[in-house]
């Protein structure tokens, strides 16, 4: 929720931001990715903008910026011993997404994420992430994603969380006032 400043003002958050533009359908597309998940494009041609939202801790991570530079992963996100000899090579330690990106459906709390680097090879990059962005499988040569989804490791945390709740289940998950926020755990 926003919240008010010393003057009176209403600061909405970046949450609330984004719900009302997919409750009036104006600048970003929106994708459903399950698990509480929401997956915002912006609209305009030549704007990457792209944020992923957790509907239910109600937390905006900001994925990649108008120029397609990703926010949400880096290098330590990529195998960069596998990747540095792959065609695109260079796209992928620019940290950019020229082509095409992709994320998918959650199950289980974890989703799976495309990234093409080369369209003439053409040089896919696959990973996996969890609820709260952190990257669980790093980004690899397509086929090369490992089929054990139990070893979830969160690696960093964003931005300290404003105020924490306890939902049932007893997981301690904190809601903030602005984006960018990753915690322990995202259980159903």
């Amino acid at each position: 929720m926003g919240y008010f400043t010393k003057s009176g003002d209403y600061q909405p958050t970046m949450y609330d931001v984004l719900i009302r533009q997919k409750k009036l359908e104006s600048a970003f597309y929106y994708r459903d990715l399950g698990y509480g998940m929401i997956l915002f494009e912006h609209k305009t041609q030549g704007n990457r903008q792209t944020y992923l939202v957790n509907s239910r801790t109600q937390t905006v991570y900001d994925v990649m910026d108008m120029s397609a530079t990703f926010n949400l992963f880096s290098h330590d996100d990529i195998d960069i011993e596998h990747v540095k000899t792959l065609p695109g090579a260079d796209v992928a330690l620019r940290m950019c997404a020229p082509y095409e990106f992709h994320i998918g459906r959650y199950h289980q709390g974890l989703a799976p994420v495309t990234w093409m680097i080369d369209p003439a090879a053409p040089t896919v990059l696959e990973g996996m992430i969890d609820c709260e962005g952190n990257m669980v499988e790093k980004f690899r040569h397509r086929g090369y994603l490992s089929s054990n989804l139990n070893e979830v490791s969160p690696k960093r945390i964003l931005e300290p969380a404003t105020s924490r709740t306890t939902p049932p289940g007893g997981t301690t998950m904190p809601l903030t006032n602005t984006g960018l926020v990753a915690w322990t755990t995202c259980k159903r």
